[in-house]
């Protein structure tokens, strides 16, 4: 009975020192996807086109909401003058443009989110098939996300960010160019995390 448990014992540590010589032989790299997404030229196109669809649909809000506001302050000069029946047609007009605006305004935003994964996804599929082709081609086994490494031995040899970036450009860009269904303002956009090395 010893005998046998001493065998599964020294197989068991066997199979390990085997895994841990076979994980030690993987050349693994990593990249760090926000410097991508900033220095990638189709993502700033991407971005410029983002940014016009959005600034045109913040003028149209900003039509809507002064004429809202407009009906706002002529009933409250002439508020008045009015009898009750015309200043109640007219708050009933007020709240209802404030209801359509409101409803413009949700709907606005789910088609802006829309828009920008239309525009986004297919350039992050790119990136995904320039990390893989970069991969076979320098034969690493494995590609992690650098932002998510906390240590790394000789981290700048397997930075791969800067040879995915030069790729990508040199790429012939195949984004749309039809111009998207109109949205509404966009949400304030997040600034991108700075890069961050791993640890050594």
């Amino acid at each position: 009975m010893k005998r046998g448990l001493l065998f599964g014992i020294c197989g068991l540590v066997l199979f390990g020192v085997a895994t841990i010589a076979q994980a030690q032989a993987l050349k693994i790299g990593y990249v760090f996807m926000d410097e991508i997404r900033q220095r990638g030229q189709p993502y700033q196109e991407a971005s410029q086109r983002l940014q016009q669809i959005a600034t045109q649909r913040q003028q149209e809000a900003t039509t809507r909401q002064s004429d809202i506001q407009r009906l706002q302050d002529q009933l409250e000069r002439q508020k008045n003058l009015m009898t009750e029946q015309t200043r109640t047609q007219r708050e009933t007009q007020i709240r209802q443009k404030m209801s359509e605006y409101e409803q413009w305004a949700g709907q606005a935003q789910q088609d802006l989110a829309q828009q920008q994964a239309q525009i986004i996804q297919p350039i992050d599929q790119r990136v995904m098939e320039v990390i893989q082709r970069i991969a076979r081609e320098q034969n690493y086994d494995l590609v992690l996300d650098g932002s998510a490494i906390a240590y790394m031995k000789n981290h700048e040899q397997a930075d791969l960010t800067d040879t995915i970036v030069q790729a990508l450009n040199q790429a012939p860009t195949t984004t749309p160019t039809s111009t998207p269904t109109p949205a509404g303002p966009p949400a304030p956009a997040g600034s991108a995390a700075p890069r961050r090395a791993p640890a050594r």
